[in-house]
């Protein structure tokens, strides 16, 4: 057999074909070519691997044994490479795998996607959870919507600045209703993140004094502060829009009208650069802004 890098592109194609129908002719109509360049490309394969492929019996073809192995295996490598390209080339542009922090996929994503659904039932959108842990090269992601990213495959464009505000339950600001903030910040218990600080951010801001000694609960994710905020175990300061409905139920109270922004602290819509001309990222794009 001569060197694997001398074998034919081409004529191993070709076998393939002519191995699934058995018969150069049907092959040659798929390939769009003449029966005869069905013939050649068969011969020139058999030379190159030194053995038989195929055994004419007046007009019945069929393969060698080695030759019916054999034409499985190339068979299931043409496969493979052809869903290597495709994923490669983004080639079903109806499908979309997007990661989403977990606390705007919960609160808001995944609430208003049936509305979604709906407007594109074609499109089949694979929604995974993701956190400031996850390595975003390796999860093999077509759309990112979080914060910034740095990755050169990607594209991001700025679409909120997370606005936080003091917020309590209604059930406690009933027990303090008419008293001013800094007087209810005294004795409230705080509710915060561990290793954020969000609450000595948010008074350095506000030019305020750090209640001395606070009675403060550290929780490890903004889905727990937020609960543990609607119990009423105290007082958190958590972005407006992974509380929207809770506001509008009523079921949670700003305490302050203006919004701390924090400089690092935003939503960007990131995406694959070889996909940015497709019309169904710049929907999902259009359409997520509406969630803010």
């Amino acid at each position: 057999m001569n060197s694997l890098y001398q074998l034919s592109f081409k004529s191993l194609y070709t076998f393939t074909v002519a191995a699934r129908y058995l018969n150069f002719t049907h092959a040659a109509n798929e390939l769009h070519i003449t029966p005869s360049a069905v013939s050649h490309q068969i011969k020139r394969l058999e030379s190159d691997l030194g053995c038989r492929l195929f055994i004419k019996e007046g007009k019945l073809l069929s393969l060698t044994p080695e030759a019916k192995e054999y034409a499985i295996s190339i068979e299931q490598a043409f496969t493979q490479m052809l869903t290597a390209s495709k994923e490669l080339l983004g080639y079903d542009k109806n499908i979309i795998k997007i990661g989403i922090s977990s606390a705007f996929e919960t609160k808001r994503f995944t609430t208003k996607l049936g509305i979604w659904q709906s407007n594109l039932p074609e499109l089949d959108l694979r929604v995974r959870m993701i956190t400031q842990k996850d390595n975003m090269a390796q999860l093999n992601l077509d759309v990112v919507l979080a914060g910034k990213i740095e990755d050169i495959r990607y594209r991001s464009e700025f679409i909120y600045d997370e606005k936080y505000y003091p917020v309590c339950s209604k059930s406690l600001y009933s027990t303090f209703e008419h008293t001013s903030l800094e007087k209810i910040l005294l004795n409230a218990t705080l509710i915060d993140l561990i290793n954020v600080n969000c609450w000595n951010n948010w008074f350095h801001w506000k030019g305020m004094t750090i209640p001395a000694n606070p009675k403060v609960i550290f929780l490890s994710h903004t889905l727990l502060m937020l609960e543990a905020t609607l119990s009423g175990q105290g007082i958190a300061i958590l972005d407006k829009t992974l509380i929207k409905n809770e506001l509008e139920s009523g079921d949670l109270i700003l305490l302050d009208s203006s919004a701390y922004c924090h400089p690092n602290y935003a939503y960007y819509f990131s995406y694959l650069k070889k996909r940015s001309h497709e019309t169904n990222i710049q929907k999902l794009k259009e359409w997520i802004k509406t969630l803010f």
